[in-house]
């Protein structure tokens, strides 16, 4: 599942990079029809997208994460510097290959063309990690919230299970079947006698028999019995 995920993300980057150098590519074939060899432009390439993670895995993780804002600031020109560097060395480099070899002497433009895609680079690279931080975060908040709603299902599962324990528990103390018929026996017995005691026996028989059967294992019961319990509970005081 992991390698999966982590596949997929792979072939999201290489599309997307895909689709960024052949927007660029085209555009610059349409400005200038002077073609630039397709190795040439793997190595720009390589060195941009280089700078891209870089920047976003290695720099923007160890200064941000850790409040380091100060270092970051120092480390940009650094960056920067580095770029300007390998942007001329690959120049020298490449420069006697190419079918045609140009005359290359650094002039302002030069370096401010170079700092400038710099800059772009290090632009997209820092939206790309507080996107990955956002995504990071809401998977977090995610993972915190579906923790609580699994603790609180657990939590009223652990209280209906107490409930069940407690009508069994009652129920195990008071057998009803005993309480039922000697309160049936003593109905009979002073019905002739008193038939206000009597009347007693039939509602406490009724309103115990309300406690021990017609309480649900959850602790709930119908409404209905709920009211008429207390009415015949009233009448008993």
């Amino acid at each position: 599942m992991l390698k999966s995920i982590k596949y997929r993300h792979f072939l999201y980057h290489v599309l997307g990079w895909a689709v960024f150098i052949f927007y660029e590519v085209s555009l610059v074939t349409l400005i200038n029809p002077n073609i630039t060899a397709l190795w040439e432009w793997m190595i720009w390439y390589t060195l941009n997208i280089g700078l891209f993670y870089f920047f976003a895995h290695v720099v923007l993780h160890n200064t941000l994460n850790y409040n380091k804002l100060l270092l970051l600031l120092a480390l940009v020109p650094a960056i920067i510097g580095a770029y300007l560097l390998m942007q001329f060395g690959i120049e020298k480099l490449v420069n006697p290959f190419r079918d045609t070899p140009r005359q290359f002497n650094p002039d302002k433009i030069w370096y401010l063309r170079a700092t400038w895609r710099c800059f772009y680079f290090l632009s997209f690279s820092t939206a790309y990690w507080f996107l990955r931080q956002t995504i990071k975060n809401q998977k977090h908040i995610n993972q915190m919230e579906l923790e609580r709603l699994q603790a609180e299902r657990e939590k009223a599962e652990l209280e209906k299970g107490l409930v069940r324990s407690q009508n069994a528990l009652l129920q195990a103390q008071i057998s009803p079947h005993l309480l039922f018929n000697t309160l049936n026996f003593i109905y009979n017995s002073v019905q002739d006698v008193s038939p206000k005691a009597s009347e007693g026996v039939l509602l406490l028989s009724e309103v115990m028999h309300y406690v021990l059967q017609r309480v649900h294992d959850d602790g709930k019961t119908d409404l209905q019995h709920e009211v008429e319990h207390i009415e015949k509970y009233i009448a008993l005081n």
